[in-house]
């Protein structure tokens, strides 16, 4: 019988704990736009047999029933694991049906309900490249056929794969407990904003669907209507680009335009507050973080049109000070056939880099390079600010940041598939959380340094030998006893910095193909197009950044809750402007009586922190009044000797 034969479990995976084993993902079409659903729900046989069943799928609490389309995939422990296809439907009452195909009156289903959560797919193909990217922060990965999503070279007619996955990656301290979250094949992430009572904006909205937009008209997308939309109904209020005309401060349809960003521009923002996916990423509850990416690409140029950018603007709107977090990118390259691979990076070019392990690429097939087989590299052109000289400046969110600098990569590391020593953190476990704040900031797999099989010095970069000129520790020849051509991932990491409440970082990333005579020269044509790019960063783009009519200027004044509260002697103060004001911050004690002013002076829009040291005054409850030509507020801190 079906009961005894076949023993299926619905494992909850609920919007606070996570108790999954697996993700399932449910693909569906809606007016040409690709979705990429997780669904809570996962089952697993726990026999090996090729038992036939059917899965229906209800919308209204199980009160009807209709076919999904599923298929089965066999994993490597035996088990047998379920995708299934349904359509596209906005309720939070589903349920599934698990039923014997031999014996329909046999079945199985959830006693719960559950919700659909709908990810839109896009891709960028304006140049050479072509690549997919998800509204939850996944990248390069095509959710259809799960399978690479990074093709190179022939846009959108390109075939050859370069990369499975890839994303952005984090780990911090918060009180004592490492978090972790991104995107590395699991994602953390939902569709959405972080609204201004914390918490998130419901992801199944068809406002955070992924926007695009063009320089000029092209034949590329045969949706153009949707682009139209997109460009007429672009979202400055969630915090997309924009130019500002009339030099107003507000966005005006008919006078201020979308920032474009090279030939093409797409946007869109997500955040980590689900729960249930942090915990399965990597164990964890969430941070409070909130990413607006940025894609962008270059058409006609020799060079850019091998690379795309993806800046991510990155805003801490938790109640939670990270201590010691980096921010990191990973990748799953496979270079047409992903079982010959080999890793390297540059500290002088902030890149970490993928090359095949010899000259001919897989067999030539369909998909592979055949020879002489490409080279893919991620470089770090611009890393989050970290406190410097007051005589310093930073790159930071379209200008220069006084008093700070930007990061260079701070680790780079690589991992073999299915490799105890080398593979990647675990899942879905709090021991992936550490594992990934000591890979970013340069530890092994124990938590204890590198160590350089060349030099026999500590160092925090796996690979950071030249295999062109066979100098130093690279794959291959370059590294004794070390590991063969196959399946590999790399990441690089960046910091470590403090992350407190309102704070923002900014990261932008370059994706860059590149092919010469044979394989070891595919490296150095990547470098030059590396280095041509770097140079192009600052002379072209940064400047469309810092021009003074790109704006992403808040709506409203607001004062935030000092950090940390309570404090001793010193805290932070911030606030919020939508337009240049005069602004005076006063410190009063319970009595009303005015004990120190803090500022009083001009800020121009945008968001402000301001330091408070409380001198020759006892512990007790203080409070600290803003005021401007428009606004005032007053909140309570607490001060503790």
């Amino acid at each position: 019988m079906f009961s005894k034969t076949l023993k299926i479990q619905l494992i909850l995976l609920s919007i606070f704990v996570v108790q999954s084993r697996g993700e399932i993902k449910i693909i569906t079409n809606i007016d040409g736009k690709k979705y990429y659903v997780y669904h809570p729900y996962s089952f697993e046989y726990s026999n090996t047999d090729n038992d036939e069943v059917l899965i229906e799928f209800s919308s209204d609490s199980g009160s009807t029933w209709s076919p999904a389309d599923a298929y089965n995939f066999r994993e490597n422990n035996g088990n047998i694991k379920f995708n299934w296809f349904i359509p596209y439907i906005s309720s939070s009452k589903c349920k599934l049906k698990i039923i014997e195909a031999n014996n329909t009156s046999n079945f199985t289903m959830n006693e719960g309900i559950f919700r659909i959560i709908p990810i839109h797919t896009d891709y960028i193909a304006i140049n050479e490249i072509k690549m997919l990217f998800s509204n939850d922060g996944t990248g390069s990965h095509d959710p259809n056929l799960d399978w690479s999503g990074l093709f190179w070279p022939g846009g959108p007619a390109a075939i050859k794969g370069a990369a499975f996955d890839d994303g952005l990656i984090w780990a911090g301290n918060i009180n004592g407990e490492i978090r972790a979250n991104g995107s590395v094949h699991r994602t953390g992430l939902r569709p959405g904003n972080i609204t201004e009572n914390n918490t998130a904006a419901d992801p199944i909205n068809e406002e955070f669907h992924i926007r695009k937009i063009e320089k000029s008209p092209s034949n590329l997308y045969s949706d153009r209507n949707r682009i139209l939309d997109d460009y007429n109904d672009w979202p400055v209020y969630l915090g997309a680009p924009w130019i500002d005309n009339n030099n107003d401060g507000f966005y005006t349809k008919s006078i201020d335009k979308p920032k474009i960003f090279g030939d093409e521009t797409d946007w869109f923002v997500l955040n980590d507050l689900d729960t249930a996916a942090s915990r399965y990423t990597y164990g964890r509850d969430p941070i409070g973080l909130e990413i607006q990416c940025t894609v962008f690409g270059f058409k006609d140029d020799d060079i850019l049109k091998n690379v795309v950018f993806k800046r991510y603007l990155i805003i801490n709107k938790g109640n939670n000070l990270v201590e010691d977090i980096y921010l990191g990118y990973w990748s799953d390259p496979d270079l047409g056939d992903g079982d010959d691979d080999f890793i390297g990076c540059d500290t002088s070019l902030n890149v970490t880099y993928c090359y095949n392990g010899d000259n001919i690429d897989g067999s030539g097939a369909p998909g592979h390079y055949g020879t002489p087989p490409p080279a893919l590299g991620y470089v770090l052109l611009q890393g989050p600010i970290f406190n410097a000289n007051q005589s310093d400046s930073a790159r930071f969110n379209g200008g220069w940041k006084r008093g700070y600098l930007n990061y260079d990569i701070a680790s780079s590391k690589l991992y073999l598939n299915a490799s105890l020593y080398w593979g990647l953190p675990d899942q879905g476990d709090p021991i992936g959380a550490v594992k990934w704040h000591q890979y970013l900031s340069g530890l092994n797999w124990l938590g204890e340094p590198m160590i350089d099989p060349i030099t026999g010095e500590e160092t925090r970069f796996m690979v950071p030998g030249d295999p062109v000129n066979q100098e130093g520790w690279y794959e291959g020849d370059g590294w004794p006893g070390g590991l063969r051509p196959g399946n590999m991932f790399c990441n690089f990491g960046s910091g470590p910095f403090d992350f407190a409440p309102g704070d923002t970082q900014e990261v932008v990333i370059a994706i860059v193909m590149a092919k010469g005579y044979d394989y070891l020269n595919s490296i150095t044509v990547l470098k030059e197009y590396i280095t041509y790019v770097q140079q192009y960063y600052t002379d072209e783009i940064f400047k469309q950044f810092s021009s003074p009519k790109w704006h992403a200027i808040p709506q409203k004044f607001e004062l935030f809750q000092n950090y940390p509260n309570p404090f001793n002697s010193s805290t932070k103060i911030d606030f919020l402007l939508y337009k240049t004001q005069r602004v005076k911050i006063e410190i009063y004690n319970i009595l009303g009586q005015r004990i120190d002013t803090i500022v009083d002076k001009i800020f121009p829009e945008g968001r402000h922190v301001v330091d408070y040291t409380a001198e020759n005054i006892s512990s007790g409850l203080y409070f600290y009044k803003i005021k401007t030509e428009e606004f005032h507020d007053v909140k309570k801190m607490i001060l503790i000797r």
